[in-house]
């Protein structure tokens, strides 16, 4: 299907395969809440659901919840906290999550449809 996008991340010897579909944004949400504030008030929660959930939709049952601990902790140690962060937000921007090209297209990443004319 297109518009279904995947992205690969190393750290530790392994290479995850991921992708942020909508339904593995539907599980972050279950479990972190809001993006903005998930990654403003427990950022390590945030990455570890994100990597977890992209993972598990890119090929399912692939990561435990320790896993994707176990990965994240890997990935600082090798490039950094900032780094974690920095590739985490481009997997979102690169599956449309972010709204930083929301003027790109209406209805897409979260900017809204341009609205009808109401009827009198």
């Amino acid at each position: 299907m297109d518009g279904r996008k995947f992205s690969v991340i190393e750290a530790g010897g392994k290479v995850l395969s991921l992708r942020l579909s909508f339904n593995a944004m539907v599980e972050f949400n279950s479990e972190v809440g809001s993006v903005d504030a998930a990654f403003r008030n427990q950022p390590f929660k945030a990455f570890r659901s994100l990597i977890l959930h992209s993972a598990n939709e890119a090929n399912p049952g692939s990561l435990t919840l320790r896993g994707a601990g176990d990965f994240c902790e890997d990935y600082i140690a090798e490039n950094g906290m900032e780094a974690l962060g920095d590739r985490v937000r481009q997997l979102m921007d690169d599956s449309g999550w972010l709204k930083s090209n929301a003027e790109e297209e209406p209805g897409k990443n979260g900017n809204p449809a341009p609205k009808r004319p109401s009827k009198k």
